[in-house]
C-alpha cells in the first residue's frame, strides 16, 4: 500500500513577531477552526490607537466603553511600564482587581506569585523589541503557576505626550493549546510509523 504523507514537521515557535509569512506547525484548517470558536475578535487599529491618550497614558473614553465589553483581557501601559488602564476582564486572567493593578508594573503578577519570573522576563524583552520601534505587534504565550496558558498580543502606541506606551489583549488559550499539543503528537507518532514502514 502506497502512502503519501508530508515529513514536513516544524517545531511551533512559541514567542515570535507576528508575520503573515511565518512557518506554522499546525495545518491551517485546523487553526482557522480555532480562531473561529474564539467569542472576540482582536482590535482595530483604530481601536488601539484609540489607547493613545493624553501625554499621561490614560487611554480615551471611547476606547474604554469599547474594551469593557470584551471578554479578553485589555491593558495599557505608559512609557515607563506602569499599567494606566485594565478593563474588568483583565480579573479573571490575573486574579488581581484593577484597582490594585492601576499604578503597578506587570511584575506585580510575580509578587503575587500570578507568573514565575522567567515569564515576567519574557515579557519585558518583549515590550523592550516594541519599543525599540523595529515592530508593531509582538505575540507570546505566557504560563501562568496555575497551569493556564494565556495569549498576550502587544501592540506598540505613540502618545499624543510623545511617550512610547503599549496595549495588550490577554486571552486564555489553555484548550487550543493542549489541543494543537494533542495533534503535533499525533503527527509526530505518524511520521515515525511512516519512516519505519518506508
Amino acid at each position: 500500500v502506497s502512502v503519501n504523507m508530508s515529513t514536513h514537521f516544524i517545531p511551533r515557535v512559541r514567542d515570535h513577531a507576528h508575520s503573515e509569512q511565518s512557518s506554522r506547525s499546525i495545518p491551517q484548517r485546523f487553526e482557522r477552526r480555532a480562531d473561529e470558536s474564539r467569542k472576540t475578535s482582536p482590535m482595530t487599529s483604530e481601536e488601539s490607537a484609540d489607547a493613545a491618550g493624553p501625554s499621561d497614558g490614560a487611554p480615551s473614553d471611547r476606547f474604554k466603553s469599547v474594551v469593557e465589553t470584551m471578554t479578553d483581557g485589555v491593558f495599557v501601559l505608559n512609557d515607563d511600564d506602569t499599567i494606566t488602564y485594565v478593563n474588568a476582564a483583565i480579573e479573571s486572567f490575573v486574579g488581581i482587581d484593577r484597582e490594585t493593578l492601576v499604578g503597578a508594573t506587570f511584575d506585580r503578577l510575580v509578587d503575587v506569585r500570578a507568573i514565575d519570573a522567567g515569564e515576567y522576563d519574557r515579557f519585558v524583552e518583549a515590550l523592550e523589541i516594541l519599543r525599540e520601534g523595529t515592530q508593531r505587534e509582538y505575540r507570546m504565550t505566557v504560563e501562568t503557576t496555575s497551569g493556564s496558558k494565556l495569549e498576550l498580543r502587544l501592540c506598540g502606541r505613540q502618545g499624543s505626550g510623545g511617550g512610547n506606551g503599549v496595549v495588550g489583549t490577554v486571552r486564555d488559550v489553555t484548550d487550543r493549546e493542549r489541543a494543537l499539543e494533542t495533534l503535533e503528537r499525533q503527527q509526530v507518532a505518524l511520521y515515525r510509523l511512516y519512516q519505519a514502514d518506508v
